[in-house]
């Protein structure tokens, strides 16, 4: 299945982002993590999968640097600077 809409890419970031959140328990330990997700898509913010994996990682940045464990969509192609928090 692609993963052509913004939608569609953010529902199955959400879910992963949820299931990574879920503590493992070790030797009576409660770990737990999280996650910063960049979503970027053909061809809205590239051409060609550089211009892809570039964008994505520019908005899991963003999305790093906004306080972490949320998703971001980038808004733009690559240089545009723009992203949009989830």
């Amino acid at each position: 299945m692609d993963v052509d809409s913004e939608i569609y890419a953010t529902t199955i970031a959400e879910n992963i982002r949820k299931m990574i959140m879920v503590p493992v328990e070790f030797d009576a330990l409660s770990l737990s993590t999280s996650a910063s997700i960049g979503i970027a898509l053909y061809p809205l913010h590239g051409e060609t999968e550089v211009d892809i994996m570039n964008c994505a990682d520019m908005a899991m940045y963003a999305a790093k640097e906004s306080g972490k464990n949320i998703i971001k969509v980038s808004a733009g192609p690559i240089g545009s600077g723009d992203f949009d928090a989830r």
